[in-house]
């Protein structure tokens, strides 16, 4: 059997209160658009800004991923398939992924993602399979949850921004690769659920390093949510809520009022009443995450609403 291509993987760091990614990104966005088998991973560490809500929502796994490649401390930042370009590097070029996209691997991985219910644990597989004959019986891995897109206004004026680490980081080291081409070793990592994600749409991505730290390969599953079928329907785009986060004013998209309950994970009630058309929110509400429900037609729907500070 031979080597197959490696994926051209692109990790991206940010921040949604950085002014020169709102001016650098949009290009690299359309540079990966020509690359459309390209894995775009983004993170959203502390430092240069630690207000940015990307990162409050988990900043030990966003920091820990920019440390590792020692990139930590400025924004915006891209690492090729494991290597760290210069912050001068041209990123709205294709430039530097024409440099990497030929590079070949040993090895190729599949990866898929399970929850059976919103509160269950995420199962996370991963398989790695040795495609052609060398001497590595070890090697690590890297594995994380994201998000599609995360649909929301940033304090830099970006909007929606694509590919968002979300949580379920881990790394693991010391990994048995498989020594027989042909042969596969699977592994199941098991996380703690992320309550207050159920409506969005996420994927599992994986990276593999040799034992010396040396980029591999990288793969990524398909996308779902975590909510039941009969539940997902509840989460209705006929209705909206922006801007989402937000720290202050926020509006719905419906032309009537509408009677409101905004609710925590717990079941609690914040707050409940009359939402005018075109009107800001009545109700002070402290950071944290709402499930914001209203009755249309018939049928309840819900809204995931996040308030940051």
């Amino acid at each position: 059997m031979a080597q197959v291509p490696k994926t051209i993987l692109v990790e991206h760091f940010t921040n949604t209160y950085c002014s020169v990614c709102a001016s650098r990104n949009p290009g690299l966005f359309g540079n990966l658009a020509n690359f459309p088998d390209a894995l775009h991973l983004s993170y959203h560490p502390s430092s240069p800004y630690k207000q940015c809500p990307l990162n409050q929502y988990n900043k030990d796994g966003n920091d820990k991923r920019a440390n590792y490649y020692s990139v930590y401390g400025s924004t915006p930042r891209v690492v090729a398939n494991g290597v760290a370009l210069a912050p001068q590097t041209d990123i709205t070029s294709s430039q530097f992924i024409d440099d990497i996209k030929g590079e070949m691997s040993d090895y190729s991985l599949n990866v898929s993602w399970s929850q059976t219910g919103p509160s269950d644990s995420i199962r996370i597989n991963v398989s790695v399979k040795l495609e052609s004959s060398n001497s590595q019986t070890k090697g690590k891995i890297y594995i994380g949850l994201f998000q599609d897109t995360v649909f929301m206004e940033s304090k830099n004026g970006e909007e929606n921004p694509p590919h968002v680490f979300r949580g379920g980081s881990m790394e693991i080291s010391d990994l048995s690769l498989p020594t027989i081409v042909g042969n596969t070793e699977t592994f199941e990592l098991v996380l703690a659920p992320l309550s207050d994600l159920e409506d969005a749409s996420l994927y599992a991505a994986a990276v593999l390093y040799d034992e010396m730290g040396s980029y591999e390969q990288a793969a990524r599953s398909t996308s779902h949510t975590s909510l039941p079928t009969h539940l997902a329907t509840d989460f209705d785009q006929s209705f909206s809520i922006y801007p989402n986060p937000s720290q202050n004013a926020v509006y719905h998209n419906l032309n009537t009022d509408i009677q409101v309950n905004i609710m925590d994970y717990t079941g609690k009630s914040h707050y409940e009443g009359i939402w005018k058309k075109s009107s800001a929110l009545s109700a002070k509400l402290e950071p944290g995450i709402y499930l914001v429900q209203v009755a249309l037609d018939g049928h309840v729907r819900i809204q995931r609403l996040l308030i940051y500070p």
